[in-house]
């Protein structure tokens, strides 16, 4: 059964017609995926939609929002591992294991879990592609026994903000997911994916300040109405 964020009567409408949206539509990014007028109004008023499909085993979550910076600057602080554990609470550390001859890159990071369960782990290749504006992996090893997915990145027609879309299948590995987790992971780390995110990029470390982005190009246009 699909949960969905339950905030305002606007955004209760705009994640009901996600989730269908999602459960109908092929697993890609938002050119499949054609946001109506409830959703962007509730995305332009600073609303986060979130949807989770359950599966046997995990589940497929996915996370739209406005992040009110270009492109460049939300696709530095997400493929920079050096980054998440500023911006994501939950991230007790990541980094880059090796660089792969293509250029992906392996990747190991450890996640805290709320009591009583033990932290999880997870390495997976990474590849970034900064002229699609995606940024995608897949789990090679870890207690986290389901951890693939990506971002896209869409640029407001100013090129001053960003819609990001965030798609990952989870899966925590462990024997039984209580139901008091996936309502937690649904209500505190879903928005959170968007709302830290945009927390930092409002407030930027100096070392973050002084790197360069790897993005230079722009990406697809998403209109704001």
């Amino acid at each position: 059964m699909p949960l969905f964020r339950n905030t305002g009567s606007l955004a209760r409408k705009a994640t009901l017609l996600f989730g269908l949206a999602v459960l109908w539509g092929p697993v890609m990014g938002l050119s499949a995926l054609p946001l109506t007028t409830i959703q962007r109004r509730s995305l332009n008023q600073g609303d986060v939609l979130t949807h989770l499909q359950r599966h046997e085993k995990g589940g497929t979550i996915t996370v739209i929002g406005w992040i009110e910076a270009p492109p460049a600057q939300v696709w530095k602080a997400l493929a920079d591992t050096s980054f998440q554990k500023a911006i994501y609470p939950s991230v007790i550390s990541s980094a880059v294991e090796r660089v792969g001859s293509d250029g992906s890159e392996v990747q190991r990071a450890v996640f805290d879990f709320p009591w009583p369960f033990d932290d999880r782990w997870s390495l997976h290749r990474a590849v970034k592609s900064p002229s699609t504006c995606t940024l995608s992996w897949e789990r090679v090893d870890g207690t986290l026994t389901g951890n693939s997915g990506s971002w896209t990145l869409y640029q407001s027609e100013d090129g001053k903000s960003t819609l990001l879309y965030y798609r990952v299948f989870f899966d925590p590995g462990l024997p039984l997911v209580p139901e008091s987790l996936i309502q937690y992971g649904m209500r505190k780390e879903a928005p959170g994916i968007v709302t830290h995110l945009r927390r930092f990029l409002t407030n930027p470390t100096a070392e973050f300040r002084a790197t360069p982005s790897e993005m230079n190009g722009s990406c697809a246009v998403e209109r704001k109405i």
